[in-house]
């Protein structure tokens, strides 16, 4: 009796081209922790100092409509790296960034971890704390197996759903 052999042909994945979508988030609640160390232990991370800065924001979706009125935690990191960038793009022209932070959306866990350059961070707590500015409007890739990639960040005083799509 012959063995019957199995022939697979190979075949090419394609990419399905990825949507986006803004998500908006009415500001409820902030604060702002700060920590600042000595750096006892350089296994981690080298020179003397560590710190770590934080803006953790708690409020609602207003879009997409899959979230409205449900509760998200946004938390923005400062980096330091960030500012250097900002002020120096040419020495980074080679560095390609993914995106500026993500969500991550599964059952009752709403949240986005991102950084910011942490220069930026006075001007983003003076405008919170003017209590103007009550929205959270980011874009990025409609949210997939619970997690979507943010391209841009943008803290408005009003939010018109017009202007967004």
């Amino acid at each position: 009796m012959e063995k019957q052999q199995k022939t697979f042909r190979k075949t090419r994945k394609t990419k399905l081209a990825r949507e986006y979508t803004p998500y908006c988030i009415e500001i409820k609640e902030w604060t702002t922790p700060y920590s600042l160390y000595l750096n006892t232990d350089k296994k981690y991370w080298g020179g003397p100092y560590w710190e770590h800065l934080e803006l953790k924001i708690r409020g609602d979706f207003i879009y997409p409509n899959k979230f409205v009125g449900k509760s998200v935690e946004v938390v923005f990191l400062g980096d330091r790296q960030k500012t250097q960038m900002l002020n120096d793009p040419d020495k980074y022209d080679d560095y390609k960034p993914l995106c500026l932070g993500s969500f991550t959306l599964r059952g009752e866990r709403r949240e986005y971890l991102g950084s910011l350059p942490i220069d930026s961070f006075p001007a983003i707590i003076g405008t919170l704390a003017s209590q103007k500015y009550k929205f959270l409007i980011f874009h990025g890739y409609t949210s997939r197996y619970g997690s979507a990639e943010i391209f841009s960040v943008h803290i408005y005083e009003e939010f018109n759903k017009e202007d967004w799509w």
